[in-house]
């Protein structure tokens, strides 16, 4: 006999499927420094990649930085789920990341978006 015992852990958590976020890049004018990490922008609730305006263009020209915009999961353009909530919206950012072949980057959030940023910082820090 088998008993598995899970403490908080949800069953998305157990059955995780990273969501293919659709997003923009966005290149300084000048070109990148490919030895700095990118800048990655994420919405808050109920908005999408076109929140951010320009303001991702004049950051990433700034500071040499690219900058990524990506709709979240059952936001904007990306893919619809139903299974939704903060744990899996980090996942899908480190997947994304994975994607984008990016290890580190600097988060810039708005709202949820901002809480994402955080909970995602911590729990790299965590595991590092």
């Amino acid at each position: 006999m088998i008993i598995l015992w899970i403490a908080n852990i949800s069953f998305s958590q157990l059955f995780f499927a990273p969501m293919k976020l659709a997003y923009k890049v966005f290149e300084p004018v000048n070109g990148s420094n490919t030895r700095l990490s990118p800048l990655i922008f994420l919405h808050g609730i109920a908005l999408s990649k076109e929140y951010w305006g320009n303001i991702p263009q004049i950051i990433a020209n700034n500071t040499g930085r690219k900058a990524y915009v990506p709709d979240t999961r059952n936001h904007g353009e990306s893919f619809w789920s139903e299974e939704f909530n903060d744990q899996l919206l980090m996942e899908d950012l480190f997947c994304f990341m994975d994607d984008i072949k990016a290890p580190k980057a600097v988060l810039i959030g708005h709202s949820m978006g901002g809480f994402i940023a955080c909970k995602a910082t911590l729990t790299a820090v965590r595991n590092s």
